[in-house]
């Protein structure tokens, strides 16, 4: 279901490149793509890459939601050319991210929930965190 068309605040609820998109359950084995932002909602939400993809946040934002945990997986890398905005929104939310993130200017965690870089993951860069209030 795509909501509205293509705007800056627009989401559509399937994997579909240069979109906002949400998603409440998992989508496995997808090919790289590139998204304004993912959102994953609630707690068997999440996206697993192909072994050889990669995905590119166009706009640099994750945010979890509604509860549990969801993962990011799979694939090489996430890449950004800006910065990161990692979003766990309550102390219920945990976001798992288990590839390696590559490029972006910085990563900025915001949100009461958790986040956690997989083994895999190597940031080194500038990192913020920002408590909700």
């Amino acid at each position: 279901m795509v909501v509205g068309s293509n705007a800056s605040s627009d989401y559509t609820t399937s994997i579909t490149g240069g979109w906002h998109v949400l998603l409440t359950s998992t989508s496995a084995s997808q090919s790289s793509l590139a998204l304004l932002t993912l959102s994953l909602s609630g707690g068997n939400s999440g996206l697993s890459l192909a072994s050889s993809s990669t995905l590119t946040l166009t706009d640099g934002g994750i945010l979890k939601t509604g509860g549990g945990t969801a993962v990011v997986s799979g694939g090489t890398a996430i890449s950004t050319t800006g910065e990161y905005v990692l979003r766990a929104d309550t102390a219920a939310d945990q976001l798992v991210i288990n590839m390696p993130l590559s490029g972006g200017t910085a990563l900025t965690k915001s949100g009461l929930g958790t986040l956690l870089l997989g083994a895999a993951n190597n940031y080194g860069g500038v990192t913020t965190s920002t408590p909700v209030r």
